[in-house]
């Protein structure tokens, strides 16, 4: 009797499955070496732990959207002016300016019509898990950091939490709103063009 070929996308589910769980361990392993080795109290800790979380999060690799809840896919009307209130589109103009996506080979504006809509949907939701998540540690390590009267580290990883994932997070959502919203223009019209943007 022959064996079944496993189904591809349980194949790719298992990948994912198993990438978040081994950034999930890595995170913990080195959230406590961290934490035993250079000390919750000790200047250095919340910068080694934010660069360390950073990178670590590169090991997740992209998610599929099937697993992600249908709130973080989906974005509201207000979006784009609470963005702009805040500052999110200048912020992300001057990270444009400075070659912050091509440094890290996004595909910014290249794509034309609806396929380069769903390129640049597809990073941006990346995106914005990957800070999502890092946001979340970031939280969590401060709780500890408070409990253990490292009041300057919880500070200091709370800052580099909003700075360094919770913003990006924002700039993410506002992109994701400006091609859900090309994306109703064009179906409205029933073209591929992505001039409105």
């Amino acid at each position: 009797m022959r064996r079944a070929e496993p189904h591809f996308a349980a194949l790719f589910y298992s990948q994912t499955m198993l990438r978040v769980v081994a950034s999930a361990v890595l995170s913990v392993l080195f959230v406590v070496s961290a934490w035993l080795v250079i000390g919750p109290h000790h200047p250095v800790f919340p910068w080694a732990f934010s660069a360390g979380v950073f990178g670590i999060l590169g090991v997740m690799g992209p998610v599929p959207e099937a697993v992600i809840p249908r709130w973080v896919t989906t974005t509201s009307q207000r979006t784009i002016p609470r963005a702009r209130l805040f500052g999110i589109p200048s912020t992300l103009r001057v990270l444009d300016r400075v070659g912050w996506n091509r440094a890290l080979g996004r595909r910014g504006n290249s794509g034309r019509g609806r396929a380069g809509l769903v390129g640049i949907r597809a990073d941006a939701m990346q995106s914005q898990i990957a800070h999502g998540v890092g946001a979340g540690i970031h939280a969590l390590v401060a709780i500890p950091l408070v409990f253990v009267s490292a009041w300057s580290s919880a500070v200091i990883v709370v800052v580099l939490g909003v700075l360094v994932h919770l913003l990006p997070v924002a700039m993410q959502r506002y992109v994701l709103a400006r091609v859900d919203r090309v994306a109703r223009v064009t179906q409205g019209r029933g073209a591929g063009d992505t001039r409105d943007w």
